[in-house]
């Protein structure tokens, strides 16, 4: 099972059409799920030298059409492959939330041994504590919103700072199923990230059902950094 993020199912498949050429007994599935979608290599042969051979080459013909988008193998989780980033290079991690009120947290906090790069983070739900803890000044949040891309860059420098962190992730959106409007409908999330050496934001429009949205931007706030920390563009 190769496991890709950050791309949808109709796409993977235009990636990988080209070069797909299945041998007699090999199928290839596709699973999607929050964190993306999964691709599933089933191989049988006359005995198991010969189904790993099979799967061995279909799995490099993905890698080759897919490369950046896979994070891992089987049982691996983005959380993890984050985590493990994070600890090669001595890094510490916190994240500033409000649509998902926490669940990024509770998502990376998951991995055991995540005390040894996640510091923390605050769930900044209302608009005063988004103020008060983060420093998001009245001109970010009455000219642009609580949703917006200055707000989600103003949140992650902000949280950085708080705690002292080399990364900052932060989520901010509407999650629905109410709160939308004709410029920011629901679904609209937008997220942030504090770097050492910039602090960007990007825009997401994800569906109408709050937890897709919510998971959804979970595991798009991951893919951002897990980009980052590789040097994948």
């Amino acid at each position: 099972k190769l496991r890709t993020t950050g791309i949808v199912e109709s796409k993977l498949a235009e990636l990988i059409q080209p070069e797909l050429k299945l041998e007699p007994g090999v199928r290839l599935g596709y699973l999607p799920n929050y964190s993306g979608v999964d691709l599933r290599i089933l191989a049988s042969g006359e005995n198991q030298t010969e189904s790993d051979k099979k799967a061995d080459k279909l799995s490099s013909i993905i890698e080759r059409a897919c490369e950046k988008y896979i994070y891992g193998r089987n049982s691996d989780t983005l959380e993890g492959v984050i985590g493990h980033l994070l600890i090669d290079r001595h890094a510490k991690l916190a994240v500033a939330e409000s649509c998902t009120g926490g669940q990024l947290w509770m998502v990376i906090t998951s991995v055991p041994g995540s005390s040894e790069y996640f510091l923390g983070g605050v769930q900044a739900y209302d608009n005063t504590v988004k103020k008060t803890l983060l420093g998001i000044s009245d001109e970010i949040l009455n000219a642009n919103g609580a949703v917006s891309e200055e707000c989600a860059i103003a949140m992650a420098a902000g949280v950085k700072k708080l705690l002292g962190a080399d990364f900052a992730l932060s989520i901010t959106g509407i999650a629905g199923p109410d709160g939308g409007t004709t410029d920011k409908p629901v679904g609209t999330i937008w997220i942030g990230m504090a770097t050492p050496y910039a602090v960007t934001a990007r825009g997401f429009r994800f569906g109408t059902e709050r937890q897709n949205n919510r998971s959804r931007a979970v595991y798009a706030a991951m893919e951002l950094l897990r980009r980052d920390l590789l040097g994948i563009v």
